[in-house]
């Protein structure tokens, strides 16, 4: 699969380049609205040919057009990959739910999925993986462990979800298990967060309590999730450089009854930063990880050598911003299945 990127002054002069280029058999995969030169509005548009059909052309030795490089870096691969994954989706719902009739071609649905489902494994290249090695890192150690606490809280670092999955695990609770949930919000630090946990819990009918004050506030919160059989504490999140970070999240647990701290961190965060994260918030007293953005990475051996290295079991995995379908309770065989196998095992099957 060759990943080409295109900037024209409209799409009608991107196709043309793109065919020019990459042939008739080039699919158009992304496509973003970008400045040109003296701020003039243009179009960049990345491409897709599948050289293993004989489709490349000898042409795309040449710089591509208006200086934009080839688009091989990991960031430029993630970014043309989503707008697929989402369009794969889009279309096994369409072809799940659509009966058979005369204005719909189901065959065709059918093949598109097929096309798309190819062109993400192709695009996918994903790290070897030793199993007797990642198997010999797990003998003897829980991996896995499901949530039964009453109160959970969701530490960790800005940006890996916690708000997202905090929602996911109140819908599942609230909708299908049909729980008494009550959502606490102590996130007062990132801007817009009391507005997004509102929206979800509206959404769920769960209530929530935002608490901006801990100390004269969260009293309160609790004495109105008295009855709730499950409480889920939603935390902010803090950059990696700021060292009181810790003290500040163990004030607010040492004001909850008895918590079950799940530390979550993104699925592609490298071995030395889990580690470094670890040591700074397991004094705390985290009982779980959790990890999140499963689908935002092609290694996925973290999830096993991580719990395994820290002796802390993983109770879920998230991927995606679909609530509440994209999370699992974690368990041994899910966590091995996707460290060797990807994270395939998430999607919409």
């Amino acid at each position: 699969m060759k990943l080409r990127k295109f900037k024209a002054e409209s799409m009608r002069e991107a196709l043309a380049r793109v065919k020019q280029e990459l042939g008739p058999d080039a699919l158009i995969i992304a496509t973003k609205p970008v400045k040109g030169p003296g701020g003039k509005r243009m179009l960049a548009v990345t491409a897709a040919v599948d050289e293993t059909e004989g489709q490349a052309k000898s042409s795309e030795e040449k710089p591509v057009v208006q200086g934009v490089s080839r688009a091989e870096s990991a960031a430029d691969l993630a970014e043309a990959m989503q707008p697929l994954r989402s369009e794969l989706r889009a279309l096994r719902s369409l072809v799940r739910n659509t009966r058979p009739s005369k204005n719909v071609n189901q065959k065709a649905l059918l093949d598109q999925v097929a096309e798309l489902k190819k062109m993400v494994a192709n695009m996918t290249r994903r790290p070897p993986v030793d199993r007797e090695a990642l198997e010999q890192a797990a003998k003897g150690h829980t991996l896995a462990k499901a949530s039964q606490a009453r109160v959970r809280a969701i530490i960790g670092p800005t940006g890996v979800g916690k708000t997202t999955t905090i929602a996911k695990i109140a819908a599942n609770a609230a909708l299908l298990e049909r729980k008494r949930v009550h959502i606490i919000s102590l996130d007062n630090h990132r801007v817009g967060a009391p507005a997004q946990i509102k929206a979800f819990a509206k959404m769920m009918g769960v209530p929530l309590t935002v608490v901006r004050h801990a100390a004269t506030e969260l009293p309160m919160a609790l004495e109105q999730s008295a009855n709730a059989e499950l409480v889920l504490v939603d935390t902010a999140g803090r950059s990696l450089q700021d060292l009181r970070a810790p003290r500040r999240v163990e004030e607010l647990m040492n004001r909850l009854p008895k918590p079950e701290i799940h530390l979550a961190m993104a699925a592609g965060t490298s071995s030395f930063d889990i580690d470094t994260i670890v040591a700074r918030y397991a004094p705390i007293g985290v009982s779980r990880l959790l990890f999140t953005k499963v689908d935002e990475t092609a290694d996925l051996r973290e999830l096993v050598l991580a719990p395994a290295r820290h002796n802390l079991p993983v109770s879920y995995v998230t991927g995606g911003q679909k609530v509440p379908e994209d999370i699992h309770v974690a368990t041994r065989k899910l966590l091995m299945s996707m460290a060797i196998e990807g994270q395939e095992l998430m999607e919409v099957a």
